[in-house]
């Protein structure tokens, strides 16, 4: 699959901005997915510690309670964080390769993006959001459940606006049907 001749192609540079922009994004994205469950740990820690220390009286429940957010909690969060911002830090950088070109076309049928690594067709009907900010264009769709990144130099509020348009119509209007061909 290619872009469309038909359609306009808009092209631009991924450059040093874009992709200290795209880190963020990203990073934030996935500490929405980490923290909540390390904080359901942590305090299941502190739950653990408060009922071990529980005999003891108050005075042992604020040591306990340092124990496991400081010696545990502590460097258990610093290597969690520093291992995931590595791994944002190697997928955005081989996606986004600064100095490759990045290119983008509203066909009829999706959103076609394209970068080095190749290009991917995006149905209106699959895309659930599209939002822009901080340089970055952030296009997410729920089957499967991804989220595409685009430099928001190469998409207007008019281009974001008819992706929303087309795929507000494109989910109204519902799946295609199925059946044999030529039925």
């Amino acid at each position: 699959m290619t872009a469309d001749p038909d359609a306009p192609l808009l092209t631009t540079v991924v450059d040093e901005a874009f992709v200290r922009a795209a880190r963020r994004h990203v990073a934030r994205a996935a500490r929405r997915v980490v923290v909540p469950p390390l904080a359901v740990g942590w305090a299941a820690l502190l739950v653990v510690a408060l009922l071990e220390t529980l005999p003891d009286g108050p005075a042992a429940w604020v040591p306990a309670v340092l124990v496991v957010t400081g010696v545990v909690g502590g460097p258990f969060l610093a290597l969690l964080l520093t291992v995931q911002r590595r791994r944002v830090d190697r997928t955005v950088g081989r996606l986004f390769p600064v100095g490759s070109r990045v290119d983008a076309q509203l066909r009829p049928d999706g959103l076609w993006t394209e970068n080095h690594g190749g290009g991917s067709l995006v149905r209106y009907g699959r895309i659930v959001s599209v939002r822009a900010g901080d340089g970055v264009v952030d296009v997410r769709t729920d089957r499967p459940r991804a989220m595409r990144l685009v430099p928001a130099a190469l998409l207007t509020d008019h281009h974001l606006a008819e992706i929303r348009d087309r795929a507000a119509a494109a989910r109204h209007a519902g799946p295609a049907p199925r059946g044999r061909p030529g039925t």
